[in-house]
């Protein structure tokens, strides 16, 4: 890898910093109520950086604690944009399904339990609305919703069956990734070890042809892999990639 524990810690400051101008803009009144939700989930998502920095430097408790904070901003920044919507008609939901699924992951990530269950909760009781609203990104909806589900130790089959057919054929790039996410959440509601595996191993390939050693330390990490792979982990599989892009410190303990 091209970086030092000095380029992390320097990372880790630097982002710091970025968190709290952006909380004195809120407490300053700069941010209009409209925009408060990207607010919160831009600091969830620095949050996550910093979660991610603190786990390449070998520190597990840090880690999940601040995988921890993250995930209440996300949930905060979800439900400010829910409630903006019900004022506000023209409010875009569109990539909301998806910063859901980000908040899933963080929250499996963070071993916090109480927050893996709101998590949850949130997102299975996100309105089916959103079906009628875009129906272009219905496998978004779906994918979302599935991993609750799963999350949920509930039987995700129809949902996942939902999001194979919602999958856009006519985008390459979005269609194989999904594929490949529709493999990983078939194998983990079913317990199918090499099907899990199989869907990693192209989610896997896909962050690997994107990669950059130019992104910075917390590019050398595929979230969604590691999150996917703590889940089937939880879930009893004996599943973990063999990729450097999944470190063993985001194992779940034993």
């Amino acid at each position: 890898m091209t970086y030092t524990d000095e380029d992390v810690v320097s990372k880790i400051e630097f982002t710091k910093t970025l968190i709290e101008d952006a909380f004195e803009d809120i407490e300053q009144g700069y941010v209009p109520n409209d925009r408060l939700h990207i607010a919160k989930r831009s600091i969830g998502k620095k949050l996550k950086a910093i979660g991610i920095y603190h786990g390449l430097l070998g520190n597990k408790s840090k880690m999940r604690t601040t995988f921890s904070r993250a995930g209440e901003y996300y949930i905060e920044g979800v439900r400010l944009q829910l409630d903006l919507a019900e004022t506000d008609p023209g409010e875009n939901l569109e990539e909301v399904p998806l910063t859901l699924a980000e908040l899933l992951r963080v929250a499996v990530l963070s071993a916090d339990e109480d927050l893996l269950a709101n998590a949850v909760q949130l997102t299975r009781g996100f309105d089916e609305s959103y079906l009628d609203e875009y129906p272009e990104t219905h496998y978004k909806y779906y994918y979302a919703k599935a991993y609750a589900e799963i999350l949920a130790g509930v039987d995700s089959k129809a949902t996942v069956e939902s999001l194979s057919a919602s999958i856009p054929e006519d985008n390459n790039d979005v269609a194989m990734y999904y594929r490949c996410l529709l493999r990983t959440l078939r194998g983990l509601n079913t317990l199918d070890e090499g099907e899990t595996e199989a869907g990693l191993s192209g989610l896997l390939s896909n962050f690997a042809d994107k990669f950059s050693e130019q992104i910075g330390p917390a590019g050398h990490v595929c979230v969604p892999v590691v999150a996917f792979a703590v889940t089937a982990q939880r879930r009893g599989m004996d599943v973990w990639p063999d990729s450097r892009f999944v470190p063993e410190i985001f194992r779940p303990d034993q």
